[in-house]
């Protein structure tokens, strides 16, 4: 069964082809392309059509808005963070999380403080930076959030 066609925006999908690779992409466009008798026949075919579609939609939101092929980290940071699709490479999003927020980032906390890294991104992308004793605080909260979960964690002070 096809899709029905919808038309996307090309340089989205030029990006996409970027960090997903062709193969995923062209999937998405032979199966929604009724010309073609491409259809979804196995399970990598599914997922590449699911992330293709996933990714192009959230792209459409954002209208003008390019901010995934941004170079200003703050603008990726903060972004990437207050979206639920992934829409840059992981370590390009991690790195510009921690410029925005002036501090290192792990990456349990994104998953165990996001919208406590939400608040203080919103804050350091609105002009106001934590101090440094907040950021310390906010890597203390980190660790204690390991040590919740029954992780070991030993800390480390250098001077």
């Amino acid at each position: 069964m096809k899709n029905t066609a919808h038309a996307f925006n090309e340089e989205n999908i030029k990006y996409l082809r970027g960090i997903l690779g062709d193969e995923k992409v062209d999937t998405f466009i032979l199966v929604l392309d009724p010309t073609s008798d491409r259809v979804i026949s196995s399970e990598d075919d599914q997922k590449a059509f699911e992330t293709v579609e996933k990714c192009l939609k959230q792209m459409e939101k954002f209208g003008d808005n390019r901010w995934w092929t941004s170079e200003d980290k703050k603008v990726l940071g903060y972004y990437q963070l207050m979206n639920p699709i992934l829409l840059v490479p992981f370590d390009k999003f991690h790195e510009a999380l921690e410029f925005l927020l002036g501090r290192p980032v792990w990456t349990h906390e994104m998953g165990l403080n996001y919208e406590g890294l939400k608040a203080e991104a919103e804050r350091a992308f609105n002009g106001t930076q934590d101090s440094d004793e907040q950021k310390a605080e906010s890597i203390k909260k980190s660790f204690e959030q390991l040590a919740d979960l029954g992780k070991p964690v030993i800390g480390v002070v250098v001077e």
